[in-house]
């Protein structure tokens, strides 16, 4: 659902005390429908920022891939300087056949 939907049936249900009166005549139309435009304001603000914490838009998301390259560190390999060591070589083939005692 979207914010302004949101904003617009929380801002009927906050003022809707106010809009009633003014339905029945008990309150001016422009005292109800300035509380109304206020509180729409008022929650489509709040809302936008719940929204924003909740759901960042994908600009406001770190990129992990445009990060700079780690420093160089004596003594720590690298991705790129790994050497190869007794577990990266192959096996020997074992023996076909038994030695003769």
């Amino acid at each position: 659902m979207s914010v302004a939907k949101l904003a617009i049936g929380g801002a009927t249900l906050v003022s809707s005390s106010a809009l009633w009166q003014a339905y029945q005549g008990s309150m001016p139309i422009e005292t109800a429908a300035t509380r109304f435009a206020i509180v729409l304001v008022v929650s489509w603000i709040a809302l936008s920022v719940v929204a924003e914490l909740v759901f960042p838009a994908q600009s406001s998301v770190p990129n992990r891939s445009a990060s700079p390259a780690t420093p160089h560190h004596p003594g720590i390999a690298h991705h790129d300087e790994v050497q190869p060591n007794d577990a990266d070589q192959p096996m020997p083939a074992p023996p076909t056949s038994m030695p003769n005692p």
